[in-house]
């Protein structure tokens, strides 16, 4: 019995190795899909228009010589233009043969798409800032108490002239946060579709904190641009202001940074005998109330 097993266990290992190189010698289809990347262009030149996303290749070779590609990783697309001409109709079949990566015992049956039209133009460099791209929440109560920073806070983009024209800012790649409630930093990858950059990568600090209101009482008011002979009396000479912001920035805050004044030229402008007064505070912070929102003023002159 276990002789007939082994003969038989046998006969199925010598027909599955004849099988699998019968399936290996003959010839199969086999298609990929692909991103295209330009790595050479002449120097002093650069894109105006984006390559495709996607490109799609299926060709044909015996079984055992598509092993490479089907069990390791899918190839890229490369493509070097060696002229210099403005406007290019490049055939991707073409490319696709100057690839390392494509034997001459392939047989390509189709590559979508079959062209690529690329713009080429001056190429110029000019340093811009970063701004973040995404969507962030906070947890009930909590905000930004300041605006994001970023190190560096610009980064140097070279690229064609027509396209880096309409650029005044990079992006880094979306971000997606949710219920942040304390300070977070994180290392951000820029995008970069069309252009280099230098650096890519980028630190972003986020200062979260809660966010509460806090109110300061002000004696005096500011009259500013006031004549040599003329003095205004208001009533009341005190104003008190409500500010919301980080719990951290308004435990600390310099009162001095907080400006409340008029212009003589808002009060004689003013109908009837009030004037509104102007309240300047820090960026990273908000006005809730200044009340009262408009003082009674009487204009004596020398």
């Amino acid at each position: 019995m276990k002789t007939k097993i082994t003969v038989l266990i046998s006969c199925l290992g010598i027909s599955g190795i004849i099988w699998l190189a019968t399936t290996l010698n003959e010839f199969h289809e086999y298609s990929f899909v692909t991103t295209p990347h330009l790595v050479y262009i002449p120097e002093g030149l650069a894109p105006t228009n984006n390559l495709p996303e996607e490109i799609n290749i299926k060709f044909k070779a015996q079984g055992w010589k598509l092993l490479s590609l089907i069990t390791g990783e899918k190839p890229s697309l490369d493509i070097r233009v060696l002229n210099a001409s403005t406007y290019q109709k490049l055939y991707t079949k073409n490319i696709v043969r100057e690839n390392k990566w494509f034997s001459p015992e392939f047989s390509l049956v189709s590559v979508m798409p079959e062209e690529i039209e690329l713009i080429l133009d001056k190429r110029i460099t000019k340093r811009v800032p970063v701004a973040l791209k995404g969507n962030i929440s906070y947890k009930q109560g909590y905000g930004l108490a300041n605006k994001i920073y970023f190190s560096p806070d610009s980064v140097t983009i070279s690229g064609s002239y027509r396209a880096l024209l309409k650029i005044d800012s990079v992006y880094t790649k979306p971000v997606e946060m949710t219920n942040l409630w304390e300070l977070q930093e994180l290392e951000l990858e820029l995008d970069n579709k069309n252009f280099l950059l230098d650096p890519g990568i980028v630190n972003a600090t986020l200062d979260v904190q809660q966010i509460v209101e806090r109110e300061f009482k002000f004696r005096s008011i500011e009259v500013k641009d006031l004549p040599p002979d003329r003095t205004v009396l208001l009533m009341p000479p005190a104003i008190d202001v409500i500010i919301s912001g980080g719990i951290k920035e308004l435990a600390e805050l310099d009162t001095s940074l907080i400006r409340i004044y008029l212009y003589y030229s808002d009060i004689i402008a003013s109908p009837g005998e009030l004037a509104k007064v102007k309240v300047e505070i820090p960026e990273n912070l908000k006005l809730v109330s200044a009340l009262p929102e408009k003082i009674k003023f009487i204009i004596k002159k020398f």
